[in-house]
């Protein structure tokens, strides 16, 4: 009896050892300008500096703001105007981290650092879900047409889209090119 006692006790302890272990990766606001609002737990807010964002929370930017979130330790996301961004996952487990990014409109600008073994970072549209290891990169979504450019690194890109880098974006579009270097890198 003790001893089934003892397995017991050991097993209820390893048992919540492991559920703590799995936690929420933080999403923090870190800029703003001009009117950017939130959308937590179904209530629309103003936006501030230093709002946690959580699962399923959104954050809206208008025609005349820009915002910026960090998720976790590696991710800085610049959300560009007129862009709906909804945060799908937020998952750690000690240096593993899990996080996904839905655009629902509009574009946004994300430089992720190297990740961990095991870690990932995806950015969804309607039409593709891109993914990361240590990347920068733009992803838009308009009128559900997703255009992803590659600033450095390489993605991982499900479905098909044509994906261009910086040096093939300036011979199709020098102005955005232009764009890209001076306000976002």
């Amino acid at each position: 009896m003790r001893k089934l006692l003892i397995v017991f006790i050991t097993l209820l302890f390893i048992f919540n050892c492991k559920q703590k272990e799995i936690e929420k990766s933080q999403c923090i606001i870190t800029y703003l300008e001009g009117e950017v609002k939130t959308v937590i737990n179904n209530k629309e807010e103003l936006a501030k500096v230093g709002d946690i964002l959580k699962e399923e929370d959104s954050i809206i930017t208008n025609k005349d703001s820009i915002a910026e979130i960090k998720i976790g330790e590696n991710s800085i996301i610049k959300i560009n105007p007129d862009t709906i961004l909804k945060i799908e996952i937020l998952l750690k487990n000690r240096s593993i981290e899990n996080s996904k990014v839905k655009i629902i409109k509009g574009e946004i600008f994300t430089k992720c650092n190297k990740l961990n073994t095991g870690s990932s970072f995806e950015v969804e549209t309607k039409s593709i879900t891109v993914g990361v290891r240590g990347t920068e990169f733009l992803v838009g979504n308009e009128e559900g047409k997703s255009n992803v450019t590659v600033i450095k690194g390489d993605v991982a890109v499900r479905k098909n889209i044509e994906i261009k880098k910086t040096t093939e974006l300036e011979k199709v579009d020098p102005i955005l090119a232009t764009h890209i270097k001076e306000n976002l890198l």
